[in-house]
C-alpha cells in the first residue's frame, strides 16, 4: 500500500471508529465554525466546466458536505451569533454558520433545494452592485478569466497603467492591486473593456438580480453584503464609502441587514471600523479560524473555513467524511 493509501487508511479508522467525532465534541463544544462557500453546480453543466474550480462544488458534493454538517454540528443563525458574541444566549454544542459569497445565481437555483431537503439554512454574502449591472457576465468571473490567459493579462495590465511582466507573477496582492484598479472604473467603462478580452457573453444571467433577492425565501436564504463592487477594500482610497453603498442598497430590499463578509478576504482594523459605523454588527473575513466563544468579545472579524472539493476533501471522487473530519476538525481557534 502506498503511503497516501496507509494515510487513508487511517484517516478511515479514525473517523468510522468515532475517534474523530469524540475529539471534536470535546474540542469545539464552544468554538464556531463558519463554513465558506461559493457556487454549486451540476457537474455536467457547461457553467460547472466553466467555473472556477476550487470556488465550485457540484451539487452531489454540496449534499454530501451538507450531510456531513448535519451530522457533526449544530446549524444556527447569524442572528444567533450575533447574540452569543455579545453574551447574551448561549449557542448549542459544535455551532456553524454556512455562508455563500457573491451572489451567484445558482446559489438560489442549486443550492437552495439541497438547503431545503435537509431542513438547513445559508446566509449568502452579496456584492450588491450585481443588482445594477446590465451585463450576464460577472466583472469580476470576467477578470479571473482574463488573469489566467498570460497574453490576455499582460495586454490588460498595459491598458491598466501596471506593470505587464505581474502578469508573469501572479499572487494574492497583484491579483487584489488589478482588481481594484478595475473596480474604480464606472460599470459601464469596466465592462466595456474587460469584454475587450473575452467572447461575445453568455446569454443566462450568472448573478442575482433585486426581484431574486427580495423573492428569496427567508427560510432558507438570509443575506448579507460582499462589498459593492466586489473590489478589495484595502485597494480604495474611501473603502468607507462602498461601505456605506453595499449597506444601504442592501438594507432597501432587506431591513435589518447586520453582516457582512470582506472581499478578497481583504481587511484592516481600520476598515473593520468603517463597517461598524456602516452598520455592520457581524463581519467575517477569509482567515481559516473558529471563533472561541468561551472568550467571544466581540462579532468583528470572524473567521471562516473555505471547503473546496478537490484531493483535500474527496477519496475517488467523492466527499469523503473522513477527509472533511480532518480537514475542519482541528482548525485553530481564535478569540476577539
Amino acid at each position: 500500500m502506498s503511503l497516501n493509501g496507509v494515510k487513508s487508511a487511517l484517516k478511515s479508522l479514525a473517523y468510522f471508529s468515532g475517534m474523530l467525532g469524540w475529539w471534536h465534541r470535546r474540542r469545539n463544544a464552544r468554538a464556531l465554525t463558519v463554513f465558506m462557500f461559493h457556487r454549486v453546480l451540476p457537474r455536467e453543466s457547461a457553467a460547472y466546466a466553466a467555473a472556477e474550480k476550487e470556488f465550485t462544488f457540484s451539487v452531489e458534493g454540496f449534499g454530501r458536505c451538507l450531510d456531513f454538517i448535519r451530522r457533526h454540528y449544530s446549524l444556527v443563525s447569524a442572528a444567533e451569533v450575533e447574540m452569543a458574541v455579545a453574551g447574551n444566549i448561549t449557542l448549542p454544542p459544535c455551532p456553524a454558520l454556512i455562508t455563500f459569497d457573491d451572489g451567484w445565481r445558482d446559489t438560489l437555483v442549486y443550492a437552495c433545494p439541497q438547503l431545503k431537503a435537509r431542513n438547513m439554512h445559508a446566509l449568502l454574502f452579496l456584492a450588491t452592485e450585481i443588482l445594477e449591472s446590465p451585463s450576464p457576465q460577472w466583472w469580476q468571473d470576467m477578470l479571473v478569466r482574463i488573469l489566467e490567459q498570460p497574453v490576455q493579462a499582460r495586454q490588460l495590465m498595459q491598458r491598466l497603467g501596471l506593470p505587464a511582466d505581474l502578469a508573469n507573477a501572479r499572487s494574492r496582492e497583484i491579483d487584489h492591486a488589478v482588481a481594484g484598479a478595475v473596480a474604480a472604473m464606472p460599470l459601464a467603462e469596466r465592462l466595456a473593456l474587460l469584454e475587450e478580452f473575452l467572447s461575445p457573453a453568455e446569454a443566462e444571467a450568472q448573478m442575482l438580480i433585486a426581484e431574486e433577492v427580495q423573492a428569496a425565501d427567508r427560510a432558507c436564504i438570509e443575506f448579507g453584503a460582499h462589498g459593492h463592487t466586489h473590489a478589495p477594500l484595502t485597494m480604495l482610497a474611501r473603502p468607507e464609502l462602498e461601505l456605506q453603498q453595499s449597506h444601504a442598497l442592501l438594507a432597501s430590499l432587506q431591513p435589518g441587514v447586520s453582516s457582512m463578509s470582506f472581499p478578497h478576504g481583504a481587511y484592516t482594523e481600520a476598515i473593520m471600523t468603517h463597517a461598524a459605523t456602516a452598520g455592520f454588527r457581524l463581519t467575517f473575513t477569509s482567515d481559516p479560524l473558529l471563533l472561541d466563544l468561551k472568550h467571544p468579545g466581540s462579532g468583528h472579524g470572524i473567521g471562516r473555513i473555505h471547503i473546496p472539493e478537490n484531493e483535500w476533501t474527496t477519496e475517488s471522487g467523492r466527499v469523503s467524511f473522513p477527509k472533511l473530519a480532518t480537514f475542519l476538525f482541528f482548525r485553530p481557534q481564535a478569540s476577539h
